[in-house]
């Protein structure tokens, strides 16, 4: 069994990645049993009853998840999150990558759709630029209703830009309501 300090901070982890829409139930137990493992405060109580504790978390993913599924009950039937993934597919269409939930950090967003871009460019597609959002600020979104989006330009001319790390970052003030199932 998880300290209830530790079990406290897990399930608010369980809430967040349930509400943020994608991951699926399996892979949220996984992540965090994996989480508390390598975690000074409790891997020593997880290595002593492994299977106690990922059944305390399987049991938090599984209310959390059905509390959700409960409320999408009063969702519209076109979500705010639906409208964000169309609106992405409809940028990626037009020249600019557009990604949801890329890496944890702004760093490894970066990082990420950089290395998109490039990939791109070896395959002879040239995007205008990108826009994203990481881990992190979907986190903030459940909680705040504000979606922080980065965003970069891509050309010949922008090298300064790029070197300089220039993304972007705007706010968009909207209480999101998340589909049900996560995308892909």
């Amino acid at each position: 069994m998880l300290p209830d300090d530790s079990a406290a901070d897990v399930l608010d982890r369980v809430r967040l990645a349930v509400a943020g829409g994608y991951d699926r139930a399996d892979a949220i137990v996984e992540g965090l049993v994996e989480l508390v493992e390598y975690d000074p405060a409790t891997e020593a109580g997880v290595a002593a009853n492994r299977e106690e504790v990922v059944a305390q978390i399987q049991q938090m993913v599984d209310r959390c998840v059905a509390e959700h599924e409960a409320a999408e009950s009063a969702f519209p039937s076109t979500t705010d999150c639906d409208r964000l993934t169309a609106a992405f597919a409809h940028l990626e269409a037009n020249g600019v990558l557009a990604r949801e939930d890329v890496g944890y950090t702004q760093g490894d967003l970066r990082d990420e759709m950089w290395e998109l871009v490039d990939q791109a460019g070896a395959e002879g597609r040239h995007p205008r630029g990108w826009v994203a959002f990481h881990r992190q600020d979907v986190e903030r979104v459940v909680d705040s209703g504000v979606l922080y989006v980065s965003f970069a330009s891509v050309s010949d001319d922008d090298e300064g830009f790029r070197a300089g790390g220039g993304v972007g970052r705007r706010r968009a003030d909207r209480r999101l309501e998340r589909r049900s199932e996560p995308p892909g």
